[in-house]
């Protein structure tokens, strides 16, 4: 039965994952508009570029023939990262996005690490998380902003990295049962609340002085 359902359910998957992103850019749009800045948000798809650095630590205290062989291969010594939702204004990237239709600790650690190297290619930019659902514990999936115990541990080792967490549904995600046996409602409240998530990041962004911006290509 599950080898018969597995290309349906790729294709659900597929197309979830293109609606939380289509999705994301219209809360976005509505949060500026909220916001009340002037202009408009600009959605882009370039792909956040990290170099290594020949004077950093990590470099020199590797072995001379790894020195040798990366200084001779350094265009290739690079890693382009792919991120969900960029937002750029005056020619300033100011958010990144990831989307998912839920998450869970195990899968917050590599976002984390996502927005670590988006901040680093973008000073001063912001990094949420959007979630459908959320299977993070704690109370971000019934609209309260105490947060998880081991989500907290989890961005504690990143502390340069600020991570919004925006949820729109309420209740846990139950991984255990086919995504289209739970239906939940969408109320107004769920949805202004994910509107003044966005609102928040984009604002606390764009009150700040832009940084010059390093590894990005």
């Amino acid at each position: 039965m599950y080898r018969e359902c597995g290309g349906a359910g790729g294709r659900l998957r597929a197309a979830m994952g293109a609606f939380t992103e289509n999705f994301t850019r219209d809360l976005i749009t509505l949060a500026w508009d909220k916001a009340g800045e002037p202009g408009a948000p600009k959605f882009i798809k370039t792909k956040p570029t990290v170099r290594i650095d020949t004077s950093g630590s990590y470099f020199l205290r590797l072995p001379s023939a790894v020195q040798k062989h990366i200084k001779n291969n350094i265009d290739k010594c690079v890693y382009r990262l792919q991120v969900d939702v960029q937002v750029e204004y005056e020619d300033r990237v100011i958010l990144g996005v990831e989307c998912k239709a839920y998450s869970e600790n195990a899968m917050l650690k590599r976002i984390m690490v996502d927005a670590s190297i988006f901040g680093k290619s973008n000073p001063g930019a912001g990094s949420c998380l959007f979630q459908l659902e959320s299977q993070l514990g704690g109370d971000y999936s019934n609209g309260s902003f105490l947060g998880s115990c081991p989500s907290h541990a989890i961005m504690s080792l990143f502390p340069d990295t600020q991570l919004d967490i925006i949820t729109l549904l309420p209740g846990e995600r139950k991984i255990d049962r086919p995504i289209t046996s739970n239906p939940k409602p969408l109320d107004a409240d769920r949805l202004e609340g994910a509107i003044d998530g966005f609102k928040t990041a984009l604002t606390r962004v764009l009150s700040q002085d832009p940084k010059p911006a390093t590894n990005h290509a």
